[in-house]
């Protein structure tokens, strides 16, 4: 039963951890709109708009590569606690007594 409640608590820890990011990862993007809207409303040439927009698309991909490094963390986290639980409910095999027949 212990495994089981930590096993439960390694998960919602890493929930935890994960809505607090996607909180975060909103309040960041409607930051951004926020800074783009002005700066795409004060552009005055097609460079300048072809600049803005460069930069948006830099911030966006840099965002969505921290995104992706996140989740691949978090899911890491998660597959090492399924992992730690079910180590603990099934013991190793030794490798030298399969096949064996004794």
């Amino acid at each position: 039963m212990d495994d089981i409640v930590e096993f439960q608590t390694d998960v919602l820890k890493g929930l935890e951890s994960r809505n607090q990011m996607l909180v975060e990862r909103m309040r960041s993007e409607a930051d951004l709109a926020s800074e783009y809207m002005n700066k795409f409303s004060a552009v005055r040439s097609i460079s300048e708009t072809a600049s803005v927009f460069q930069d948006y698309v830099d911030k966006r991909t840099k965002m969505t590569t921290d995104d992706a490094k996140r989740l691949r963390a978090d899911n890491q986290e998660l597959l090492e606690a399924v992992g730690r639980f079910w180590s603990k409910k099934w013991p190793s095999v030794d490798a030298a007594s399969i096949g064996s027949s004794t």
